[in-house]
């Protein structure tokens, strides 16, 4: 809890969510999609009304199924499912970054936990900069003879963030309201369009905040935690993306009520 929580209002939530346990010792399995590369590595235990939402990669497109197993009160149960697995690779981009990011945070806990491999400092780089992430090792610079923003390991002296980018938001977790901080680079005067966009963890538009006034520099609006028709959102993690012209950042977002 933070300093200003609400306590009781706090510890109610928590105890109304852990008085309806659904499964603990929860795995998954997936038949034919062939999953790799999946986070968490670790799935939380299930309660009603909570939730969590995990990315992976897979190699077979098409249905599979899908498999929830683990210990309920009534003993070992086991849930089945089939899902769809798009073969269009052009079709919600969004969610091949958040596995990038969510892998490369993963990387990093075992780095601070374990320590520094080759294995682990190469496979970091590799993703940040086939996705253009920002990690512990690499950092944004912008090549402006050729109008490109490029990765770059970072060499002794660190390299500064020159293009658009958000700082990050607080407070964090959020409710009812929060600061999202961000900076536009010089250029933003000539940019064709300027948002702050806020999806849920379905990839769907929840919110869009209009920034196009703004000229360049940091700036700092206040995101009121509603949806378009102007209803609370409900808790969980949301992506709040700044579309700066053809440059993207993106950041998560958590609301906790």
């Amino acid at each position: 809890f933070d300093e200003d929580d609400n306590l009781k209002a706090g510890i109610a939530r928590l105890y109304e969510q852990i008085s309806r346990p659904i499964m603990i010792d929860t795995n998954y399995e997936f038949g034919a999609a062939d999953i790799y590369g999946l986070q968490p590595r670790t799935f939380p235990a299930l309660f009603q009304g909570s939730r969590f939402f995990m990315t992976g990669r897979y190699k077979n497109p098409g249905l599979s199924a899908v498999s929830v197993a683990g210990t309920s009160t009534d003993g070992i149960t086991a849930l089945d499912y089939r899902l769809p697995f798009s073969s269009e690779t052009d079709q919600n981009k969004f969610a091949e970054r958040i596995w990038a990011k969510e892998t490369i945070d993963d990387i990093e806990r075992q780095i601070a936990v374990y320590g520094e491999t080759d294995s682990l400092k190469n496979l970091d780089i590799a993703i940040s900069l086939q996705y253009n992430i920002r990690c512990k090792y690499t950092a944004f610079i912008a090549d402006y003879e050729n109008e490109a923003t490029t990765v770059r390991t970072l060499e002794p002296e660190i390299a500064q963030p020159v293009t658009s980018y958000i700082v990050g938001n607080y407070p964090n977790p959020f409710n009812p309201t929060t600061h999202i901080q961000f900076y536009l680079d010089e250029n933003a005067g000539h940019f064709g369009q300027k948002f702050l966009r806020v999806y849920n963890m379905l990839g769907q538009l929840v919110a869009i905040i209009d920034i196009s006034k703004l000229g360049p520099g940091m700036h700092t609006v206040i995101f009121n935690g509603m949806d378009f028709q102007g209803n609370p959102l409900p808790s969980g993690v949301y992506i709040c993306q700044l579309v700066a012209g053809k440059q993207v950042s993106t950041i998560r977002v958590s609301l906790m009520k």
